[in-house]
């Protein structure tokens, strides 16, 4: 019996030692696995740059290095030699008198395609009393019939009268990139009429009634009245071309020497009324 109790005590003693013991010092924690999370990258592919290249390379610029003109060279404007005759305050007042008598008699909108013409008059003739040369006379005339609001009504100087007369007959020559065409003055754009056969623009797919827009980022028109799409032979512009509807688009065009005529287009259009 007495082995029995002390055996007992023994291992109620070692009990209570290892209670104790754990008390003490805890039992190691089992070490749990960790994870580290790596972020997945989202791979994004490049997009594919195409470079903006000429669509067409006159055969006489081939082995010439392409560029655009450079600061300081100052474009043609016109044919070269080309000027208008001076006009006086007098003969100006004249000329404005007749264009707006012109447009009271023939003009196809009885309203004036909504517009004030009396007012649009007075404006300009005030520009003229106050003094204008030769060639800021001609714009602002330009520039007053644009105001009408429409594509087909526009103001020639005796100078573009006079090349508009050499293209119909052949006769043009002059470095460009080979569009005929309206300025529109009030906006500051080009109304395409035409283009050359085998120019720059013709191969570069613009169409009659596209809009050019800028010349290099500049406007077609600097300050100066130049032509920004004429220039040296050979040099290159960029030219932003708006169709009718669509977005802006640049283009390339290699200006090179424009000569002959223009593309006569005529075509029958079917009609009910005609037996």
């Amino acid at each position: 019996m007495k082995k029995k109790l002390v055996f007992g005590f023994l291992v109620l003693t070692l009990l209570s030692c290892n209670y104790v013991t754990q008390l003490i010092v805890p039992p190691t924690a089992t070490p749990l696995p960790t994870f580290t999370l790596v972020p997945i990258e989202t791979v994004v592919p490049s997009p594919t740059v195409i470079p903006l290249l000429p669509a067409f390379i006159p055969d006489e610029c081939a082995s010439t290095p392409l560029a655009t003109v450079q600061p300081g060279v100052q474009p043609q404007a016109t044919q070269e030699g080309g000027t208008n005759p001076d006009v006086s305050k007098d003969q100006q007042l004249r000329i404005l008198k007749d264009l707006g008598e012109i447009v009271d008699d023939v003009y196809v909108y009885p309203d004036y395609n909504g517009k004030d013409w009396n007012e649009i008059k007075s404006r300009y003739k005030a520009k003229i009393e106050a003094g204008l040369d030769t060639e800021t006379f001609y714009t602002e005339m330009q520039t007053m019939v644009t105001e009408l609001g429409d594509e087909h009504s526009f103001f020639l100087s005796p100078l573009e009268v006079q090349e508009s007369e050499d293209e119909l007959k052949g006769d043009v020559q002059f470095v460009g990139v080979g569009v005929y065409a309206n300025f529109d003055y009030e906006h500051g754009r080009v109304i395409v009429i035409s283009t050359f056969p085998d120019s720059a623009a013709e191969h570069a797919g613009i169409k009659a009634h596209d809009s050019l827009l800028l010349a290099d980022n500049l406007p077609i028109l600097d300050d100066q009245q130049n032509n920004l799409l004429r220039g040296p032979e050979c040099s290159a512009v960029v030219v932003s071309v708006q169709t009718p509807g669509e977005e802006p688009r640049d283009v390339i065009l290699v200006r090179h020497q424009i000569e002959g005529n223009l593309r006569i287009e005529a075509r029958l259009v079917p009609t009910k009324d005609i037996e």
